[in-house]
């Protein structure tokens, strides 16, 4: 299985450069990696930090039933819309939180 970047793994090393140095992303894995956010980041707040970690947990679900596609033929489908429809709601708690903090600051 191919490396994928996380904030948790880029944070062991010296600079991104040194890990993209060692990391070749591929498939399906290379079109899930952000490589820059376009907008200014809300503050970390505890709301947002567990949010946060609740979308990265979710989005390595969805990667792992990814891989897993053609063994589940079509059962796929079926496991993937749910974890699809958690991550916009997530992702929509997220930015109102997001929203708040920019507004409260």
């Amino acid at each position: 299985m191919p490396a994928v970047a996380t904030p948790k793994l880029l944070a062991g090393h010296a600079s991104t450069r040194q890990w993209a140095q060692r990391t070749c992303l591929a498939g399906d894995v290379a079109a899930a990696f952000d490589v820059a956010r376009l907008t200014a980041r809300a503050l970390d707040t505890p709301e947002l930090v567990s949010l946060n970690n609740d979308r990265e947990a979710l989005e390595e679900k969805i990667a792992a039933l990814r891989l897993r596609r053609e063994e589940l033929g079509d059962d796929y489908l079926d496991q993937l819309q749910p974890l699809l429809v958690q991550l916009a709601e997530l992702q929509e708690r997220i930015d109102a939180a997001e929203a708040k903090e920019s507004g409260a600051n």
